[in-house]
């Protein structure tokens, strides 16, 4: 069995090691990522309660001044609850994800694998 540490080989000149254990990319708080565009897509354009100017304007100001609508975010439905629009939403940003890794290369030529937490 080959013992990549005996060899003495940092992870970067590994090409004659038969195993690649740096393939893959593990995405954590994706969840977050998808209930923050639900929120948006409620709020900003389904409702129409808030612009994107708005919106910016709030963030750039860490939310001092803007409560109410810093609470309407928060209030926002989540992932989870059983609201398939918020689910296909969070379901989509995971498809994007795992898309997109495969295309990435490892350092050994292998093909990247995607994970989630």
């Amino acid at each position: 069995m080959y013992q990549g540490i005996e060899s003495g080989k940092d992870i970067w000149c590994r090409h004659d090691i038969p195993f690649d254990n740096t393939a893959s990319v593990c995405t954590i708080g994706m969840v977050n990522v998808g209930d923050s565009f639900a929120a948006i897509k409620k709020l900003c354009f389904d409702e129409k309660k808030y612009t994107l100017q708005e919106l910016y304007d709030a963030l750039e100001a860490d939310w001092v001044g803007y409560n109410q609508m810093r609470k309407d975010f928060l209030d926002a439905p989540k992932f989870g609850n059983n609201i398939p629009y918020v689910d296909e939403i969070v379901a989509r940003c995971y498809k994007m994800f795992t898309d997109f890794v495969p295309t990435l290369g490892t350092i050994t030529g292998g093909t990247t694998v995607p994970c989630g937490m």
